[in-house]
């Protein structure tokens, strides 16, 4: 949970430690002994520039940790963050500058440079927001994104099993009175497993096997996708190759774009 080696962006996260302090962390916690070290880092932070990424991500990469995961803000609906961008955004549209984030040309420079500068250190990018060192990929993460069934424990923990999602009870009383009733239930259908498939599948570099597919459901990809695949490949943000299809790198630039093409329920 790093997220920047800059104070002043810390700062305005509202995170409550410096930059020294995730430094003085990650050493201890290889002086304990741990060899297998993944640091969070976030981009398009209020105040961040490009330089100032860079910054972040070298200190980072030159800690050698064994796996960086860099992802972009997100603004959720409910945060202060999203009120304060909202009021930015009236202002701007009155003719006011604001400079609540970075724009979207910055953000995207932001993106481009983690690739090159992590891949300076010998970082692989296995999937859109995620780097490792050869062999470092993280099992876990992998799982959710090839659709592995998981069991979750704890207070609102998450699980998908046998076509089936749901969470526990964000109650701690109930939980330690042993209520580990499943919460909001979910069967997904058959359609709702071919969309996941395909938008959780795509944010990985080596994308979807066209045979997984089959096998999995019992049909040609082409039967289902013919069209968006052909129309993503067609504006070069998909590529179809050896019997996988996976972004390409513009398309990776445009990926919301390039999986809301998979939605079978629009």
């Amino acid at each position: 949970g790093v997220q920047s080696f800059d104070d002043r962006e810390l700062k305005a996260l509202g995170r409550i430690h410096s930059a020294k302090e995730a430094l003085a962390c990650f050493e201890l916690v290889r002086e304990c002994g741990f060899d297998n070290i993944n640091l969070d880092l976030m981009s398009g932070l209020p105040g961040q520039t490009v330089s100032s990424w860079e910054e972040t991500l070298s200190r980072a990469a030159r800690l050698g940790p064994e796996h960086i995961s860099a992802y972009s803000l997100i603004i959720e609906e409910g945060t202060p963050y999203y009120d304060l961008y909202r009021a930015a955004d009236e202002k701007r549209r009155e003719g006011e500058e604001q400079d609540l984030l970075p724009g979207e040309e910055d953000e995207r420079d932001m993106v481009h440079r983690t690739r090159e500068i992590l891949s300076r250190y010998g970082y692989n990018q296995y999937e859109i927001s995620n780097y490792a060192l050869p062999g470092k990929e993280c099992i876990h993460n992998i799982g959710y994104w090839t659709g592995r069934d998981y069991i979750a424990f704890g207070l609102g923990a998450s699980s998908l099993w046998e076509g089936r999602r749901f969470k526990n009870t964000d109650s701690l009383k109930e939980y330690l009175e042993g209520d580990f009733a499943p919460r909001e239930s979910l069967t997904l259908s058959r359609e709702d497993e071919m969309e996941e498939m395909m938008f959780l599948g795509l944010r990985l570099r080596g994308g979807i096997s066209e045979n997984s597919f089959t096998e999995r459901f019992h049909t040609q990809i082409d039967t289902v996708y013919a069209r968006p695949i052909e129309e993503m490949c067609g504006k070069g943000l998909l590529k179809r190759e050896s019997g996988r299809i996976f972004l390409s790198r513009r398309g990776m630039d445009l990926a919301n774009y390039v999986m809301s093409e998979f939605i079978l329920s629009r």
